[in-house]
């Protein structure tokens, strides 16, 4: 649901309950426990301060400015680690919708210094992947 919404936030600033319902039942179905978690999602974000209610059914999204390296290499490993490709260019990892409520920054300098990632050149392209734990 959070890359939803992240998606969703690429275009406007705000979204009604409709729109995320219909993208989601489009994604996964019109099952039964998707009406009832919604809501519940929806009030989460709420409670946490990433979304606002401005009326009945339409939300606006609270954008909270990250500007700590470690929370923000935490974020990416995260999203990384959510979205299981491998190997992602710079420009995916600023573009993660899953992170919709924070605005963030990566630099390719914070990367390099962070045992968390491994940073390689693939066809002339920065590629970062997730080093490996034992």
């Amino acid at each position: 649901m959070s890359r939803i919404v992240g998606k969703l936030s690429e275009f406007e600033e705000e979204f009604t309950i409709q729109q995320l319902k219909q993208k989601i039942f489009d994604e996964w179905g019109e099952r039964a426990t998707l009406f009832h978690s919604i809501d519940k999602i929806i009030a989460t974000m709420k409670a946490i301060g990433a979304l606002k209610a401005e009326k009945s059914g339409r939300y606006t999204i609270i954008k909270h400015e990250v500007r700590d390296d470690k929370v923000n290499a935490l974020l990416v490993s995260a999203g990384m680690t959510v979205e299981d490709k491998g190997n992602f260019t710079l420009q995916d990892l600023r573009e993660m919708s899953y992170m919709f409520p924070f605005k963030y920054q990566i630099e390719r300098e914070m990367l390099m210094m962070n045992d968390t990632f491994t940073i390689t050149n693939i066809g002339g392209e920065m590629m970062v992947s997730l080093t490996a734990s034992l």
